[in-house]
C-alpha cells in the first residue's frame, strides 16, 4: 500500500492542489498562476485550522486543468482566489467550486481511508486521489513542459538540434527504394560531411598500428554499410583504406602533452609572454560568489556560460549572478577541452618508406615488444578491499604492447624508482 500512495511527476509545469470541502474560500501562493489583474486587499485576514491567522495580499482569477479517471483534460477559472505568497500549499475549496459551478448536490469529494474520490458536474466526471504522505486529498494540476521547451530553446540557439550523430563510424542512413536515389543521396552525403572533416589532397598524419607517417587524401566515400571511409596515399606511395580516428591534423597541438621536467619547462617558458609568466606566478583568486558560479556550472554539465546567464534573467537560475557577466570566472576544464593538439612526431627511413617500431613478419608471439611510460600529473589513491588504508597513490604506469597478438598490459607504479622500473620491465 505504501507503494501505491508514491506519486512522482517528471514535468516541469505541474502543481499540486487540496481538496477541502471544509474551507469557504480558495488559496494560491503562485502569482504567476493568476489570469487576471490581481485587485490589492487591506486586512483581509483568514483563520485556519489551530487558530493561525493568515493576511491575504490579492485576489484575483486562476485557470486550473486536471484530468478525470479517464483521461480526458478539463479546464476551468477558478473566481476570487486569495494569494498567499508565503503560504505552503494551494487549496481548492469544494463548497466555492459548487457555487460557481451552480451544482451544489452534485460536486463535491467522497473521503476514505488511503484515497478521496473527487466529482463535479453532475457527477459526470470524477478523478480518484490517492493521499500522498500528508493524508490530504491532493490533486495534481497543470501539467505541462514549457520550462522544458524554454530550456531546449535556450541550448538550440548554441547548439544544432538537427544533428542526430556527430561519430562518423556510426553514421548510419535509411534505404530508398529508389536504387539511383539512394546512390545520389550517399554520394551527397559523404560529399557534406567530408566538408566538414576533411579535404581531398589534404595532408594529414596517419597513426596506426605502432607507426605514424605522413598521408594525403585521395577520395572520401561511404561503402556497403554506410559508413564513412577515407582513402589515402603514404609517403612510400601505397594507399589505403582508414576511418577518421586514424587521422589527425598535424598543425593542431596535443593537449596531452604537459611539462614535467626541469628541461621541458625551461623550453616551454620560451613560448610564453611577460603577461602570461605573471598570471601562471600569480593565479587569479576567485570570490564567494564566483565560485559558487563555478561549481553551479560544473553540476550543469559545463553549460555554456551564454546561456547561464539567459537562465539568469529567465528566473531559472539566481539572478545574483548577472553581476559577473563582465567578470565571469574561467573554467580550467573548459579552457583544457578547447585547447589545440601538438603534432605528433614521425620518422622516415632511409627509402623514404614508413618507419614502424617492429619488423616487416612477425610470426610468433613476444617476437616484438614494445614497453612505454604514463606518468599522472594528478595523482590517485591505491584502490584497497580490505587491511589498513595508506596513503600509496598511482603515479605512473608502464605499457607493454605485443605486435604479434597486439595484446595490451598495463601495469601501475606507486612510484618511479629504478627498483620499481627495473622490476616492471621483468614480468
Amino acid at each position: 500500500m505504501a507503494a501505491q500512495r508514491t506519486s512522482v511527476s517528471f514535468d516541469s509545469d505541474t502543481s499540486s492542489v487540496i481538496c477541502d470541502n471544509s474551507a469557504n474560500i480558495h488559496f494560491c501562493n503562485n502569482q504567476n498562476m493568476f489570469v487576471s489583474n490581481i485587485q490589492p486587499l487591506q486586512s483581509h485576514a483568514v483563520a485556519t485550522i489551530g487558530g493561525n491567522t493568515n493576511v491575504a495580499s490579492r485576489v484575483g482569477d486562476i485557470k486550473w486543468r486536471w484530468k478525470d479517471n479517464h483521461g480526458h483534460k478539463h479546464s476551468y477559472l477558478v473566481c476570487n482566489v486569495l494569494f498567499f505568497p508565503k503560504y505552503p500549499i494551494n487549496i481548492l475549496s469544494i463548497t466555492e467550486f459548487a457555487n460557481q459551478l451552480h451544482n451544489d448536490n452534485c460536486t463535491g469529494i467522497t473521503m476514505y481511508c488511503w484515497e478521496a474520490i473527487f466529482f463535479w458536474d453532475n457527477k459526470k466526471y470524477s478523478q480518484t486521489l490517492v493521499h500522498p504522505a500528508l493524508n490530504l486529498p491532493e490533486m495534481v494540476i497543470n501539467k505541462g513542459f514549457s520550462l522544458h521547451s524554454f530550456w531546449t530553446k535556450l541550448v538550440g540557439q548554441r547548439v544544432s538540434t538537427m544533428k542526430h550523430n556527430c561519430h562518423c563510424s556510426s553514421l548510419e542512413y535509411q534505404q530508398d527504394q529508389d536504387l539511383n536515389s539512394t546512390s545520389n543521396k550517399s554520394n551527397n552525403t559523404a560529399n557534406d560531411i567530408a566538408k566538414s572533416i576533411f579535404h581531398v589532397g589534404e595532408m594529414l598524419l596517419y597513426c596506426r598500428e605502432g607507426h605514424t607517417t605522413l598521408a594525403k587524401v585521395k577520395k572520401i566515400l561511404l561503402d556497403n554499410k554506410n559508413h564513412l571511409k577515407i582513402c589515402i596515399m603514404t609517403a612510400a606511395g601505397d594507399e589505403l583504406t582508414t576511418t577518421k580516428k586514424c587521422l589527425r591534423n598535424p598543425e593542431n597541438l596535443d593537449i596531452a602533452w604537459i611539462p614535467s621536467t626541469v628541461l621541458n619547462i625551461t623550453d616551454a617558458i620560451k613560448n610564453l609572454s611577460e603577461k602570461e609568466i605573471a598570471s601562471v606566478k600569480n593565479p587569479i583568486k576567485l570570490s564567494p560568489i564566483q565560485e559558487e558560479f563555478v561549481s553551479l556550472h560544473k553540476q550543469l554539465w559545463h553549460l555554456s556560460y551564454a546561456i547561464m546567464f539567459c537562465l539568469c534573467k529567465a528566473g531559472f537560475l539566481p539572478k545574483k549572478f548577472l553581476k559577473l557577466q563582465n567578470s565571469y570566472p574561467p573554467c580550467v576544464s573548459c579552457m583544457f577541452g578547447q585547447a589545440h593538439r601538438k603534432p605528433w612526431c614521425f620518422k622516415s627511413s632511409i627509402d623514404g618508406k614508413e618507419s614502424v617500431l617492429h619488423g616487416p613478419a612477425l610470426s610468433r608471439l613476444g617476437q616484438t615488444i614494445s614497453a612505454n611510460q604514463l606518468i599522472s600529473a594528478q595523482p590517485d589513491l591505491v584502490l584497497q578491499e580490505r587491511g589498513s588504508l595508506t596513503r600509496a597513490c598511482i603515479r605512473a604506469a608502464t605499457v607493454f604492447v605485443d605486435y604479434f597478438t597486439k595484446y595490451v598490459y598495463v601495469s601501475l607504479m606507486a612510484d618511479q624508482t629504478a627498483e620499481t622500473t627495473l622490476g616492471q620491465t621483468c614480468l
